[in-house]
């Protein structure tokens, strides 16, 4: 996932890497995924073939938001990884 550098959720990342996500699976929220890991402050750049593939899977969703894919990716530069530790699940 990209972050903006700096920001909270890096200084939170940076004191402790214990993460959790939360995941709908749903359009409607009723089938929810928790993801508990380590996140990962990468120094790398993503490569392009991932860059392209991010900015294909959210072009609507950017565009809705008045974004280019230049401006998304300038702002959230800093890219975190997460290994996964557990996952738990619920829903309809």
């Amino acid at each position: 996932m990209f972050s903006q550098p700096g920001n909270q959720k890096i200084r939170n990342i940076e004191h402790n890497p214990h993460v959790t996500l939360a995941l709908e699976t749903l359009n409607n929220g009723g089938d929810v995924v928790l993801i508990d890991g380590e996140a990962r402050l990468e120094q790398q750049h993503p490569d392009t073939a991932t860059l392209q593939e991010y900015a294909n899977k959210y072009a609507d969703q950017m565009k809705a938001m008045g974004w280019t894919f230049e401006n998304m990716s300038k702002d959230y530069s800093q890219l975190i990884s997460v290994t996964p530790t557990r996952f738990n699940s619920w829903g309809d």
